[in-house]
């Protein structure tokens, strides 16, 4: 027995000694030899009962560096191993390690490729029943280690895998053993540029398992550049990961718990110019996600929360108004395979198939331990299903996006500022409501903000929107090639419920929107003059409700505060509205044969109120402009729809250049296929110099004086319009005449005399009627063709209008005198009586006399009284030939003026006539014979004329009270053969 253990001791120290010599002289060479692998190293020595391997460095065929350490202190239980049959090891200290890793082309791998050979050809560890050799190693130390990879393929720089240096590692690992099951502590620390990485928890060899924490501080990212390049063309140039957790991987699972992840202080930008975009994409202070939790077994992630603080973004939206992130996506065949074997084809490759044979493998000892306990532990099958997903809550704080967006051909700048935004929870199923919140404010100007709940899948959305101070000019660049406008002021403010939701074929199911919103401040201007076209202190639209799906809107209230609108006739006739439409682009072809086959849309308004509200009318088309100013409108309209049978309820009141009352009253629906309106509009005490532009265009005088007061009632049913106009005119008084070549050629003054009455009003009822549908209507137009014929008709027949002054029928043109006489006969002093009360009637009319004569009866009337006038000289006294019957007297002078004047008697006249000598009949004939022999001249002709005409000037004046001044004598004339005894009546103004 003493022997025996001599002789072991003997050959053990034997072994001892020799045992530098052996690795200095044989491994070298056997490594060259056999695998081509160059190993050199200083003398292995022995110290203190440690085998020190110093200075070591391993190389390949071609000389590249593979291993190398400083030292390596290996201190053994010589004694111990021995007596126990085990490799027991106090402890092994490794100084100063550097491991070399180059990747070639074809995806080889420096070790693999050198360490292969050393493998090639070993049976399956799992082969054989020999047990493995106790081994027992008491502490494991590395200090000062570097891992060094590079990426040699013969590539671009940018399609190279980064290069990775990890320096000052240590490691310690504590109890190291084979036994199954054996939980040895360990501690990794190591540096990468900034970064530290720290790991620490116990390891398992047989089955083999981690378990511990682990954890990376400032890592800088812009190392990893190359390796998403293939997919997005973008740099980091700045930005730091840092990140912490707790790890399991084993056999069966891998777990992550307690992990959080930090991003701090990134800065994106983009790998290659863009034209005139920016560098920078977008930067942020960190990004950190907490409460991290993987199982690969379950293929489940859940994350308690996730931070975004202060990220700024730039950029621009395009054309199509898609961001200009979208050309940072590289095209997909531009993306690199995975190099996995185990996700190859049957076919794969033979690079890929050596890449697995040259995993470095364990020996048969260390792996049948393993295979026997993976043989009696319970199996975990790994679901191959999709992985669930969670996220409690994603925060987004104090964002910054500067935006650059088309807006009709020109860019806009928007900044939005102090954006945050929540999401929770977030999961993988996605029929799931998430809470959302988001708040922006746009331009230092607005702010901007939505909260409710939404599903990702089918898609819906329930919740608020809220603007704040929305500038309305920003829709100018959206409106500038459709209205001639300018939007110079105006602010919104609203929240609405906004309810959204597709079906899983992404068709809409419901799309409304419901709330309040006001506008305040707001100035639209008209581009043309530059003048403003509307504006309104403030605009409130309340309970409106809107469904597009169901394709309905409506509202309950609608309040004006100090409106303005502007309303213009150009001079071709068309309006400002008009002329404010642009032409819009022409539809495409597809466009041009669709048909919109959606329900008609349907609105209701309950109410629309004004406030002191102003409405200017303009019409340019005549010689001067007419403008007139409806101020201080206050009113409402009710009921307003586009529903047919329905009619909104208008009440309207205002003043006419803030004086002059205007009221619009009825009822009406212009919103159907075939519009309904019954309207009364009243006017009171107008100033009529404010129509002095039409009055100058259509009748060709100014209007010097006047007031018009109307009552205007209008109803319309499809296209037919039916309107009666009561108007009352108040001492009107025309001004200078104006030449017009539209002005009716009436005689306006005259029209206008014969139309006021005594109190100087003008009282007219006008009716028109309208064909919409024909293209000549207009309303205007319409009006002053009735009131043309309304003059028209005055004008041409002014007796007939004075006569139904007084109730009467019949016109009072002239009156008629008996033959010879210049008094009328008592029977016509009624007819004179009737035209003197009409002319109390009209005071700015003035009457024109004019006396005649009748060639045959007046003419005979004058012969007899010249005879008479003649017989009364000869006897002395007045005489009547009436009398001739009676008087004998006058039958003597007339006996002799007959016999001196014809040499015969008017016994011889009678006889020859077969008349009975002395009868009336006999002195008649005698009579009419002396007195058509009688001489009478123009003169008394005209004078007889002028007496008739005096003398009804005198009846008017002195009987009917006429003012002298309103009646004129005109000069009279002996006449023509259609002369008459009568006195001619005409009319003119004063």
């Amino acid at each position: 027995m003493l022997y025996g253990v001599t002789l072991l001791l003997v050959a053990l120290g034997l072994f001892i000694w020799q045992l530098p010599s052996l690795i200095q002289h044989q491994l070298p060479t056997w490594l060259q030899k056999h695998y081509g692998l160059q190993l050199s190293m200083s003398k292995p020595r022995l110290e203190e009962g440690a085998l020190l391997l110093n200075d070591v460095n391993l190389r390949d065929k071609q000389g590249a560096p593979l291993l190398a350490w400083h030292s390596l202190r290996i201190t053994p239980r010589w004694w111990d191993s021995v007596r126990e049959q085990a490799l027991l090891l106090d402890s092994v200290h490794l100084f100063g390690p550097v491991v070399t890793l180059t990747r070639h082309d074809g995806d080889h791998f420096s070790l693999n490729d050198a360490f292969a050979p050393l493998f090639a050809g070993k049976s399956d560890p799992s082969e054989g029943s020999d047990a493995p050799p106790t081994l027992h190693i008491g502490k494991i130390y590395l200090s000062g280690g570097i891992f060094d990879y590079q990426d040699a393929r013969k590539l671009p720089a940018g399609k190279k895998d980064p290069a990775l240096l990890l320096r000052a590692i240590d490691l310690t690992l504590g109890d190291l053993t084979l036994a199954p099951n054996t939980r040895l502590p360990f501690t990794l620390d190591a540096h990468l540029k900034e970064a530290k990485l720290g790991a620490s928890g116990t390891l398992i060899l047989t089955p083999w398992q981690v378990e511990g924490k682990a954890q990376i501080d400032q890592l800088p990212v812009n190392l990893f550049a190359p390796w998403w390049h293939p997919w997005v063309a973008m740099n980091v140039p700045k930005g730091s990961a840092s990140a912490s957790a707790k790890v399991l991987v084993n056999q069966q699972q891998w777990q992550v718990k307690e992990g959080e992840l930090t991003l701090d202080n990134w800065q994106v930008t983009r790998a290659h110019p863009m034209g005139t975009l920016p560098a920078e994409i977008g930067r942020f202070a960190r990004l950190g996600a907490k409460g991290v939790s993987l199982d690969g077994q379950k293929r489940q992630l859940s994350i308690a929360g996730i931070t975004w603080s202060e990220p700024v973004f730039t950029t621009r939206l395009d054309e199509q108004y898609l961001p200009d992130l979208m050309p940072l996506i590289l095209p997909a065949r531009t993306q690199p395979t995975l190099n996995n074997a185990s996700s190859k084809p049957a076919n794969a490759s033979k690079p890929a198939a050596q890449h697995a044979q040259a995993a470095p493998s364990v020996t048969k000892a260390s792996v049948k331990p393993a295979a026997s306990h993976q043989n009696t532990a319970p199996h975990h099958s790994e679901s191959t299903g999709p992985w669930q997903w969670r996220i409690d809550k994603i925060a987004v704080q104090n964002g910054t996006v500067n935006l650059n967006e088309p807006s009709s051909g020109k860019w806009r700048s928007r900044h939005i500022s102090a954006l945050s935004a929540t999401f929770s929870p977030l999961s993988g199923a996605l029929e799931k409501p998430a809470n959302v919140s988001f708040k922006s404010r746009v331009d230092n100007l607005a702010n901007l903000g939505f909260d409710g709940q939404m599903t990702l899948y089918p898609f819906s959305f329930d919740g608020h929107i809220e603007q704040q101070t929305v500038p309305l000019g920003w829709a100018q660049a959206y409106l500038q090639n459709w209205l001639r406008t300018r939007i110079d002021s105006g602010n919104l403010n609203g929240r609405q419920q906004l309810v959204l939701a597709t079906d899983k074929s992404g068709n809409w199911q419901r799309a409304s929107l419901k709330g309040d919103l006001k506008i305040d401040s707001f100035k639209m201007v008209d581009k043309r003059d530059n003048q403003r076209l509307l504006t309104f202190d403030g605009l409130a639209a309340n309970n409106i409700s809107g469904d597009l799906v169901k394709r309905s809107i409506s509202v309950e209230r609608v309040l004006v505060n100090h409106g303005y609108g502007r309303l213009e006739v150009n001079k071709d006739g068309s309006t400002n509205l008009q002329s404010l439409l642009l032409p819009g682009p022409a539809p495409s072809a597809s466009a041009q044969h669709s048909r919109d086959t959606s329900p008609p849309l349907t609105l209701r308004i309950d109410e629309v109120a004004t406030r002191d509200g102003e409405l200017l009318f303009a019409d340019r088309r005549l010689s001067r402009d007419f403008v007139v100013n409806i101020a201080s409108l206050n009113g409402q309209t009710r009921h307003i729809s586009n529903t047919p049978g329905r009619r909104s309820e208008i009440a309207l009141q205002g003043k006419v250049d803030s004086y002059a009352p205007v009221s619009i009253e009825g009822t009406a629906n212009l919103l159907v296929a075939q519009p309904v309106l019954d309207m009364t509009a009243a006017f009171k005490n107008l100033e009529l110099t404010t129509f002095t532009p039409y009055s100058a265009n259509y009748a060709g005088y100014a209007i010097d004086k006047g007031q018009i007061s109307m009552r205007l009632q209008y109803k319309l049913v499809g296209s037919k319009l039916e309107g009666s106009n009561d108007i009352r005119i108040t001492k009107l008084q025309l001004g200078d005449k104006v030449e017009s070549p539209d002005a009716m050629d009436l005689p306006l003054k005259l029209a206008v005399a014969l139309l006021s009455d005594s109190k100087g009003e003008i009282n007219l009822d006008l009716k028109v009627k309208g064909d919409l549908d024909n293209p000549d209507f207009s309303v205007g137009k319409l009006f002053w063709n009735v009131l043309g014929n309304t003059l028209s008709k005055a004008i041409t027949s002014p007796f007939s209008l004075l006569a139904s002054l007084t109730g009467s029928q019949a016109p009072v043109e002239q009156v008629n005198f008996p033959a010879g006489e210049s008094e009328l006969a008592p029977q016509t002093q009624a007819q004179l009586s009737q035209l003197a009360d009409a002319l109390h009637q009209r005071p700015q009319l003035g009457i024109n006399l004019r006396g005649e004569v009748d060639h045959h009866g007046d003419l005979l009337a004058l012969q007899r009284l010249q005879l008479e006038n003649q017989l009364g000289k000869e006897l002395d006294r007045p005489t009547s030939l009436e009398q001739i019957g009676s008087d004998s007297e006058l039958q003597a002078a007339l006996d002799t003026l007959y016999s001196s004047t014809f040499a015969g008697d008017i016994k011889a006249l009678a006889l020859s006539h077969q008349l009975v000598p002395g009868s009336n009949s006999a002195w008649t004939l005698g009579i009419d014979t002396l007195a058509a022999r009688q001489r009478v001249s123009d003169k008394s002709l005209r004078r007889l004329a002028i007496r008739r005409a005096q003398y009804i000037k005198a009846q008017f004046v002195e009987h009917y009270n006429i003012s002298p001044e309103r009646v004129f004598v005109l000069d009279s004339k002996s006449g023509d053969e259609k002369s008459e005894a009568r006195v001619l009546f005409s009319l003119e103004v004063e």
